[in-house]
């Protein structure tokens, strides 16, 4: 795998903010013109919210031939509009930052970088808390499907804020999606920065859990009590007592307790299960319309 990142000051092993003690911080995807993408929107308003940092990501990436008789010219025409491509994105920071500062973010930052887009976000994911993805059915731009965005989130296997269109970044209420997986604690464990900030914490609890999964515990491990030892405090739902569909039960509680953010797990069951049998994920993805905080 051959990355080629263009800025000068680029480090996998300190971010930019680094003399900035404990600040969140958000990777989003951009374009490279103003306002540079829903996703870039979003995170912008978010990082403002949580008084965290951001870093637009802006992947330059060649297509594919549509033949191999085509492909001589194809590779000449597409190196001249890569390198076009290219300086059109580095050039795009000083007006990315000043879009994000008068969005009110206090750190940001700008990348460019030539490679595949799942590829750059791979690396990238690894000095940031939280990627911002943007979900949409229709547009131009594929991996912001609902297949792909569910593959981003397998692949990367980091805590990312999935966004639908017309989202509005708020944290008045966020809602816990628990099942006692692995997932779902990851999920949690990453958004606490944002749990602190929200004026209302709603744990919609499932009556069926995956606790078993992972051994007998005793005592058993007590959700309610971790948020608590962290000085948050959530207002308890029980879903699937009526036995409605979990899938269903989950979006319509989250709606009614009118929260801003759903955190869950993702893909706790393969993908590909999910994908042709249908499932939590699946579903949360292809019908949410309030932001998704998950993790794999």
């Amino acid at each position: 795998m051959q990355i080629k990142v263009y800025r000068p000051d680029f480090a996998i092993v300190a971010s930019p903010w680094s003399g900035v003690p404990d600040m969140f911080s958000l990777l989003s995807l951009a374009s490279d013109t103003v306002p540079f993408g829903s996703a870039a929107s979003f995170a912008a308003d978010l990082a403002f919210a949580l008084d965290a940092a951001l870093t637009g990501l802006c992947a330059v990436r060649m297509g594919a031939p549509m033949s191999v008789m085509d492909a001589p010219t194809f590779l000449e025409d597409s190196a001249e509009d890569l390198r076009r491509q290219r300086n059109r994105a580095i050039a795009a920071e000083p007006a990315f930052l000043r879009w994000a500062h008068e969005r009110g973010v206090s750190e940001a930052s700008w990348r460019v970088v030539e490679s595949p887009l799942d590829e750059a976000l791979s690396v990238a994911c690894d000095w940031h808390d939280a990627v911002v993805l943007g979900l949409a059915d229709t547009g131009q731009d594929p991996w912001q499907r609902v297949s792909a965005v569910g593959s981003l989130l397998v692949t990367l296997a980091h805590p990312c804020v999935v966004v639908p269109p017309g989202a509005v970044a708020r944290l008045s209420c966020v809602a816990l999606a628990w099942n006692g997986s692995r997932e779902a604690m990851r999920a949690i464990h990453a958004a606490r920065p944002l749990l602190e900030r929200a004026e209302q914490i709603v744990l919609l609890k499932s009556s069926e859990t995956d606790a078993k999964r992972y051994g007998t515990w005793h005592p058993p491990f007590d959700l309610e009590r971790y948020l608590d030892l962290h000085g948050l405090v959530a207002e308890v739902h029980t879903l699937g007592e009526a036995g409605e569909p979990a899938e269903w039960a989950l979006l319509e509680a989250a709606e009614a307790a009118g929260a801003d953010l759903l955190v869950m797990g993702a893909y706790g069951h393969r993908r590909f299960t999910e994908w042709l049998f249908g499932g939590m994920t699946q579903h949360v993805l292809e019908h949410a319309r309030i932001p998704l905080f998950m993790c794999h």
